[in-house]
């Protein structure tokens, strides 16, 4: 269950696949590796393999609404949300969701908050890429992100790994292109969001940064490890400012998070 999460963060869709499936032939009541499955299927855009999977991960109102209101089927989502504003009046994607009742429906500022934010791939050499990224391979990964990308063009996570890459490399314009490239289909992507931030730092334009950073605090997924790099780039750009409160302010929470 755990190796499965950590495939899934790193980028190994189809190991985590089989380690969760691992986990149903031990104990086929592990409603876990179900809700995982679900959310493998949200991520990767396969709704309706999600919804099979959180079904048989028992209730799971939440996800369901979410799934609900990006359909654009709004009325089968308001009576889950009326139970979860009762039950979990604090998730942050309830108070999404509550702000969806308020409105009549879901608006296109509500759908960015409710979007997936994370990117899956099954291609061999995007999973390749990811392996050789997490081991500061970033040439190596570069290239296997680039063979991905000739086999499948529209990988969103072979692009956002290879500006990744491309970020560690000092490539900062060539970069931001791809990270551009995926906000345009992945609005809420928070891994380009942030990525995109640095390499617009990098370049001389850190109020740019400093939006999208922002944008990446205001999501309500919590927790990612895209929270502490974020309070870390704005900290350092109040630094380099001489604004030294606030500065203090953002890089406090970021060491809190990133000791």
């Amino acid at each position: 269950d755990t190796l499965a999460l950590a495939y899934f963060y790193g980028g190994q869709t189809i190991d985590a696949e089989r380690a969760l499936y691992r986990c149903l032939e031990i104990n086929p009541e592990h409603i876990r590796a179900h809700h995982i499955l679900g959310d493998i299927g949200f991520y990767s855009g396969d709704f309706a393999r999600a919804k099979k999977h959180y079904a048989k991960a028992g209730k799971r109102h939440r996800a369901f609404a979410r799934v609900a209101l990006l359909e654009n089927r709004f009325a089968d989502a308001v009576p889950l949300i009326q139970e979860l504003v009762k039950e979990l009046p604090d998730d942050p994607y309830v108070r999404v969701m509550e702000r969806t009742l308020r409105a009549g429906g879901i608006t296109p500022e509500l759908r960015l908050l409710l979007e997936p934010t994370y990117l899956v791939s099954r291609n061999p050499d995007t999973m390749l890429g990811w392996r050789l990224l997490f081991g500061r391979r970033h040439e190596e990964a570069s290239a296997a992100f680039g063979r991905a990308l000739r086999r499948e063009p529209h990988d969103g996570s072979a692009i956002l790994g290879r500006g990744w890459s491309l970020l560690r490399l000092a490539n900062y314009r060539e970069a931001q292109s791809d990270f551009e490239k995926v906000l345009i289909t992945w609005p809420s992507n928070y891994s380009a969001l942030n990525g995109m931030a640095w390499s617009l730092k990098a370049q001389g334009q850190a109020e740019g940064a400093v939006k999208l950073w922002q944008r990446v605090l205001e999501l309500p997924h919590r927790p990612h490890v895209e929270i502490a790099d974020s309070l870390k780039g704005l900290g350092t750009v109040y630094y380099e400012r001489g604004d030294y409160p606030r500065a203090n302010s953002y890089l406090a929470r970021y060491a809190l998070l990133n000791p």
